[in-house]
């Protein structure tokens, strides 16, 4: 069954990359305005396979109608991010503090966005994706480029869950592309390749081993 399939796919990627997943802990340290986390250990285990399959679930469904525009674009993103943090954070949807991007300073235009700045540049961001699907080349590139956006580089908009909710951004992108998604060996290579900026990780991801979804 592809929910089933899909399920797994992004169990795999979340145990190979997530700290959360790995570590059932809410990192907390990044602000004094971040509160605790609702769960910790086998309870937030538990909670992130729920969000999890009901990611995927979601995704599975959503993966037959293009967006259309970027406000479509900026719901789906908005949905993940509410079905991948649900019960397990306490804060608002998008972070209230600085954020550093993880990354080469000298590889990117700015660093860091201000969190005032945050649902303006999501949808900055959002109208370059939905220009995306007009372009018959280098969709894959574009696609980890997204990821790296929301995951790693300066917008990191969300209160928690960053990494997460854009590799399960990258998974739809890839469904409504008709495009293959990667594999990855280890959170360090992943985030060796993504702190040397965007387009050393696009390079990384686009050559990563790649699923094949017509094979489902």
């Amino acid at each position: 069954m592809f929910v089933d399939r899909l399920n797994l796919y992004l169990s795999d990627v979340d145990l190979a990359l997530s700290r959360t997943a790995k570590s059932a802990k809410v990192a907390t340290a990044v602000s004094a305005e971040k509160l605790p986390a609702l769960l910790e250990g086998e309870p937030l285990r538990r909670a992130l396979e729920k969000n999890r399959q009901n990611v995927a679930e979601w995704i599975a469904w959503r993966r037959r109608t293009l967006p259309n525009g970027a406000p479509d674009v900026v719901s789906a993103i908005l949905t993940l991010a509410g079905l991948a943090n649900a019960g397990i954070t306490a804060g608002p949807t998008f972070r209230s503090w600085p954020y550093l991007a993880q990354t080469d300073l000298s590889s990117i235009d700015r660093s860091s966005i201000d969190s005032a700045h945050v649902w303006a540049e999501l949808c900055v961001l959002a109208a370059q994706v939905s220009s995306t699907f007009n372009e018959d080349s280098e969709r894959r590139k574009h696609i980890a480029g997204y990821e790296w956006e929301i995951g790693i580089g300066p917008l990191h908009p969300f209160y928690d869950g960053c990494g997460r909710v854009s590799r399960y951004f990258a998974t739809l992108l890839s469904l409504w592309s008709n495009e293959t998604l990667p594999t990855h060996a280890s959170r360090a290579e992943y985030m060796n390749a993504a702190t040397l900026g965007k387009s050393a990780f696009q390079a990384y991801w686009t050559s990563c081993p790649e699923v094949r979804w017509d094979a489902w």
